[in-house]
């Protein structure tokens, strides 16, 4: 038995080693709502910003070195981390609780904005960066799309509006790639986190004060006011 499970567990790994021919475009079904797969409970993605024209002049190349080149996201329930890089070497970690966006300024002070209503990624993607949206592509409309093509050997939808294009796998429907204008976001899909993510101390102080606000706001809604 144990030689049996032995050569099964050995054919599987081959079997998983062997490439698969990629799947003819005109099989896949064109796509229907809701068009991004919602994102799980707990998920892992990178997010790889490239740029293929270098900047016009020299003031151009001091903005350019503030541009985010990668956004790594853990998310577990209604927490979320985003460690972000930037063009010229810095990086900085921002939390999200809800719809409440958490980060430290330079002077070391722990600020707090509220995302409700707030842009995304780009001008082009309206919703929120909440917990439960992957930035860069909530803007697809089906009228949006253009054809299946394969992307890596995986059949994608592709859509395109203007000067943005994007690219979902046709199965799982998570984004693979995404251009606006002459930048191109590539997205990649990690580890599921096993724990779930804590605040820092700082994070989860300001946090407990907003949830105090909310509920004495929501108590003030509640209480009967007298006319006399």
């Amino acid at each position: 038995m144990r030689l049996f499970l032995h050569l099964l567990s050995i054919l599987t790994a081959l079997a998983a080693a062997v490439p698969l021919p990629a799947q003819n475009p005109t099989d896949i079904a064109p796509p229907k709502p809701p068009l991004v797969a919602a994102v799980p409970e707990s998920f892992d993605w990178t997010i790889t910003a490239k740029t293929t024209t270098p900047p016009p002049s020299p003031e151009a190349a001091k903005h350019a070195a503030l541009r985010i080149t990668e956004v790594h996201t853990t998310k577990t329930g209604k927490i979320r981390r985003d460690d972000i890089s930037f063009n010229n070497g810095t990086r900085s970690t921002h939390w999200i609780v809800e719809q409440y966006l958490f980060w430290t300024s330079v002077q070391g002070e722990v600020c707090v904005s509220d995302l409700h209503g707030a842009p995304g990624l780009t001008p082009e993607d309206p919703d929120p960066t909440l917990p439960n949206c992957i930035p860069g592509v909530r803007w697809l409309q089906p009228t949006y799309f253009d054809k299946v093509i394969v992307v890596d050997k995986r059949p994608c939808y592709h859509y395109l509006h203007n000067e943005v294009e994007a690219w979902l796998d046709a199965e799982t429907q998570f984004p693979v790639a995404y251009k606006n204008g002459d930048t191109v976001y590539t997205y990649k899909y990690g580890v599921v986190p096993a724990e779930p993510l804590t605040l820092p101390p700082d994070y989860q102080r300001a946090w407990t004060k907003i949830q105090q606000a909310l509920n004495l706001r929501r108590q003030s809604r509640n209480t009967p006011v007298s006319l006399r």
